[in-house]
């Protein structure tokens, strides 16, 4: 089974095709979230991590406040993160093109 990339605040102007390469998109949230939304947030982002498996990223998208609370609920399900953030390459005429990082995180 493919891989899934959980997209924390999905941006309808933003290309993410280039996460593609990781797994599936699945868009968790999209649109301004104010502060005042955070539990609604968050149990949005629990339900999603309740499912997630091992092999599965979240792409961290959108607000920090949008981030943090993805990753809390995230890290609540598992003991290790597989996350993508944004980052830039160089194609072959040495101009930068959109990509993703991996980065693991895991705790004891």
């Amino acid at each position: 089974m493919k891989p899934k990339v959980y997209v924390t605040n999905n941006n309808p102007n933003y290309d993410y095709s280039p996460a593609e390469k990781w797994g599936e998109l699945i868009n968790m949230t999209q649109g301004y979230i104010p502060a005042y939304r955070h539990e609604a947030t968050l149990h949005t982002f629990e339900n999603y991590a309740k499912t997630a498996s091992e092999d599965d990223y979240l792409l961290l998208s959108g607000s920090n406040f949008v981030c943090a609370l993805a990753v809390v609920a995230w890290m609540k399900h598992s003991k290790s993160l597989r996350f993508l953030q944004h980052s830039k390459e160089m194609d072959e005429n040495k101009n930068p093109v959109q990509s993703y990082q991996l980065c693991d995180v895991s705790y004891s």
